[in-house]
């Protein structure tokens, strides 16, 4: 299999909804006046010498082998390798100010991956596959941050008056796995599912912050490359350099050399630096093991009838994040996640399979969940940070309905219920509070999500036929921040000002097929033009959010071949 494509849409401009100054330094009125954006999805505001733009190139090619080297097993080789590369720049706060802007971003994608497995076959009663893989990856990413008129930078006081930073991250990960698993039906009623993995995941990171011109016109493409300002943090933090660690020889930190200083505190995990509160390249490796496994029971008391229940561990690798940081200790890793899930369910068909009803029932316990958090930067104020919640879990229930009543009618409705809980976290978060979060719910999980949908077909001819298609989309409220939930001392919450709101919307389609395998299609989206976001960010001073799309409408064509 050979595949690609090449993404050039237009990035979202976010609408800026409340100014929260997050450095010590000072932002001039016009900045924090500005007005925010009215209620309107097509409303936005951005920096006019932002060039904005998406660049984004995929293409993968993989090879599948198999060989039945005896009646009943089978090898199978898998192999792949991914590229993607992407350049681009936004605006991230949603004014005509240099808040904080990306001027230019690229990033790059290296990936390769084998596996190798063996399985039986044409056994109905006990199947098996044993196997192993093996992926590497190599990950690049460098950014020109802009936040001259923002808290963060200083652009109208002397001696610095720092306009922009740049920061690069080299990331290389390798993993090692082994795995197996069985399924035993004694009964054809009954089958028996186990199987474990086992993962060696090993990473290795260069991640540098530098002044902002040091790649004016060489790596950044396109129109955002027009007057890169002049970082000046270079002698910001040469100053600092000598301040932590009077009468050192490490000598000025020049443009285009790393400013992030070496943390000697026992927590730093640096590995590179040689002196205290040194600038220069941060080094480090994360290598990590983990056995995930999954039990679980399948019984059919009748053929159209199926009670399911599930036990499994599983894990998420850990990393390194990308940030503008002015200390070592900033990019320390994550670690692995992990989560045991208990799941129970059933699967029914009635009425001549007409009728569908799926329901199931579930619990996730996690260790170390992997959320996007802040921490506080004294040099840039707040900034963003991977971090890891000790514990958190979600109870929850899914239940679907399909109904097919007559030829070519189809309708039913799924609902999501979720209820969820960090019971132990410390830290700060996008709104500059550093709380005790315990309490708080799991960023981005409504409580509610349902959609009802339908559709219907008919022949219009011995080779044509008409459908027209609707679906009813409803999401309850959310937050995009910890601290959902949780006042302080005032009363006030801890997540104020990242609400998302529930919303509904309705899609809507009619079109035309045929049995030659053409179709026509128009459609509209959110026809009841519901203004609604889906997420609230914490830029530098400017907190924005990104709106849904206002009622929109198209035409689509396509053909089978």
């Amino acid at each position: 299999n050979v595949n690609g494509w090449i993404d050039k849409n237009q990035p979202e401009a976010v609408q800026y909804s409340r100014f929260n100054q997050q450095a010590i330094t000072n932002v001039s009125p016009a900045v924090r006046n500005y007005p925010l954006a009215p209620a309107d999805p097509r409303a936005a505001d951005w920096s006019t010498n932002n060039g904005m733009y998406r660049d984004v190139k995929f293409g993968q090619v993989s090879l599948r082998g198999d060989w039945g080297f005896t009646d009943n097993v089978a090898l199978t080789s898998i192999t792949s390798y991914i590229s993607l590369s992407e350049r681009g720049a936004l605006d991230q706060d949603g004014i005509n100010f240099s808040g904080i802007d990306l001027r230019g971003f690229i990033g790059t994608i290296k990936s390769f991956s084998q596996e190798l497995r063996i399985a039986n076959k044409n056994n109905k009663i006990f199947r098996w596959v044993v196997g192993g893989n093996f992926s590497r990856d190599h990950v690049y990413y460098d950014e020109n941050l802009v936040y001259g008129d923002g808290s963060g930078g200083n652009n109208q006081s002397p001696p610095f008056q720092i306009e922009s930073s740049e920061n690069f991250s080299k990331q290389h990960m390798k993993n090692y796995a082994a795995f197996g698993n069985i399924d035993w039906s004694p009964v054809a009623q009954l089958t028996v599912k186990g199987g474990v993995r086992w993962t060696r995941a090993e990473r290795t990171a260069d991640i540098c912050n530098l002044d902002g011109s040091l790649n004016q016109g060489t790596v950044f493409g396109g129109p955002s490359d027009r007057n890169f300002p002049v970082g000046g943090v270079n002698r910001l933090f040469t100053l600092l350099q000598n301040i932590f660690a009077p009468g050192n020889s490490y000598g000025a930190i020049q443009p285009g050399q790393c400013f992030n200083l070496n943390d000697p505190s026992p927590l730093n995990v640096n590995q590179n630096h040689q002196g205290a509160w040194q600038a220069g390249l941060f080094t480090s490796a994360l290598n990590e093991t983990n056995v995930s496994w999954r039990a679980g029971i399948d019984y059919k008391p009748a053929d159209n009838v199926l009670l399911y229940a599930l036990v499994a561990k599983g894990y998420k690798a850990g990393g390194f994040g990308n940030i503008n940081a002015a200390i070592d200790f900033q990019f320390r890793p994550v670690k692995q996640e992990s989560v045991l899930d208990y799941e129970g369910g059933f699967k029914v068909q009635l009425a001549n399979r007409k009728i569908s009803i799926n329901g199931a029932a579930f619990y996730m316990d996690y260790k170390n969940k992997q959320l996007r958090t802040k921490d506080v930067n004294p040099i840039f104020g707040i900034i963003d940070a991977l971090n890891n919640i000790p514990k958190s879990h979600i109870t929850g229930g899914e239940l679907e309905l399909n109904v097919r009543p007559l030829a070519g009618l189809d309708f039913g409705a799924d609902v999501t219920y979720l209820e969820t809980k960090i019971t132990s976290y410390t830290g700060t978060n996008a709104d500059g509070n550093t709380s005790d979060f315990a309490g708080s719910l799991i960023p981005f999980t409504p409580k509610w999500q349902f959609v009802v949908h339908g559709r219907y077909e008919t022949p219009i001819t011995s080779t044509l036929a008409v459908f027209v298609g609707a679906q009813l989309n409803h999401r309850s409220r959310t937050n995009a921040e910890i601290g959902s939930g949780l006042v302080n001392a005032n009363g006030i919450s801890l997540a104020s000002g990242f609400e998302i709101p529930a919303y509904t919307s309705v899609d809507a389609q009619f079109g035309i097929k045929s049995a030659q395998g053409w179709r026509a299609q128009v459609w509209g989206k959110n026809l009841t033009n519901s203004y609604y976001w889906t997420n609230v960010v914490a830029g530098q001073d400017e907190i924005v959010r990104y709106a849904a799309k206002p009622v929109s409408c198209g035409v689509t064509l396509g053909i089978d071949f």
